[in-house]
Parts: C-alpha cells; sequence; structure tokens
C-alpha cells in the first residue's frame, strides 16, 4: 500500500530525515540514501488524530525539536534513542501557534503568533520555560497581530541580543 506523506517540521541529522506527519499524531524516519519510510512512534501527550501538529523542527545536540502549531507542548526527541521529553507550553485543550523558535546557545526562544499568547524561552539544559516578560509587553503595546510582523521583529530581537552581548559581554 502507497501513502503519500506530508510535513512542514523536519530534519535531516545522519542521513535521516525526521518529521513530524501533518494528517495525524505521527513521528517518522526517512532514510536518505533508499527513500525508506519508517513509523518511530507518536508523540506524548497529544491524541493520534491530531492534525497540523508542529510548525517547525530545530536541532540541539542531537535533539529534534518540534515546535507546537496544533499542541500546547514542545517535543524533543533524541536521534539516536528516540527517546521523548514534551515541555508543556499551553493549557490542556489549547494549542500554542509560534510565529518563530530561534535557538541560541543553551535557550530556545518562541515568539507566539497571537497577541493573547505569550513569547517564552526555554532553557534546553534543564527544561525551564518562562516568558519573555519585556517582549511580551511590548507586543501587546505596539505590535499588529500579524504572525509575519511578530516573526520579523522577533528576529530583530534576538539580533540586538546578540549584539549587545558582544558589546557588553557578562
Amino acid at each position: 500500500m502507497k501513502m503519500q506523506m506530508r510535513f512542514f517540521a523536519g530534519k535531516v541529522i545522519d542521513d535521516v530525515l525526521y518529521f513530524s506527519a501533518t494528517m495525524f499524531n505521527g513521528l517518522f524516519g526517512m532514510k536518505m540514501d533508499t527513500g525508506r519510510i519508517d513509523f518511530l512512534g507518536s508523540f506524548k501527550n497529544v491524541p493520534l488524530d491530531r492534525v497540523l501538529l508542529h510548525r517547525k523542527c530545530l536541532t540541539y545536540n542531537r535533539w529534534l525539536i518540534f515546535i507546537p502549531q496544533n499542541a500546547g507542548w514542545i517535543h524533543l526527541v533524541h536521534a539516536d534513542s528516540l527517546e521523548q521529553t514534551a515541555i508543556k507550553v499551553a493549557d490542556d485543550g489549547k494549542y500554542f501557534y509560534f510565529a518563530d523558535a530561534v535557538i541560541w546557545g543553551d535557550s530556545l526562544y518562541l515568539l507566539p503568533g497571537k497577541k493573547e499568547q505569550q513569547a517564552l524561552i526555554v532553557d534546553l539544559k534543564d527544561l525551564r520555560v518562562e516568558p519573555i516578560n519585556s517582549l511580551n509587553e511590548f507586543i501587546k503595546k505596539e505590535v499588529p497581530d500579524s504572525p509575519e510582523i511578530v516573526s520579523i521583529l522577533f528576529r530583530k530581537f534576538i539580533f540586538a541580543a546578540r549584539l549587545q552581548a558582544v558589546i557588553r559581554p557578562a
């Protein structure tokens, strides 16, 4: 039986494309040399029939970090062991739609696509989640409700923080 697979969030590590399916809760791996696709499991804390689960995938120390689109969890999957960790970023029954996500050092910065949601920072060493209060206040007051504009401003915020760290090292 042939099945067509679609995804938004995926990354290649060691000639395997890991991805989150769009039509249901499924983690897959495709061997780049053969094109063979294997079902590797489903993501924790999310119903199997949930569609469009992840928006983006980033990597950090061989961990695949799946950024939610239609879920309340960030999912981390280790490329070697397939061990999973889920980080809650929204209340049960709700989802968190992110405009963008960036890893800088040992931190994951997440910017919401909706003004009523908060920008977050995740410490990737201890998986602690905290709001970025100064950025959240700015977004509420000054930014139109547009994921594209928010994403552009977020990248400028990260660039400015990096530049400040270079100019004034801790």
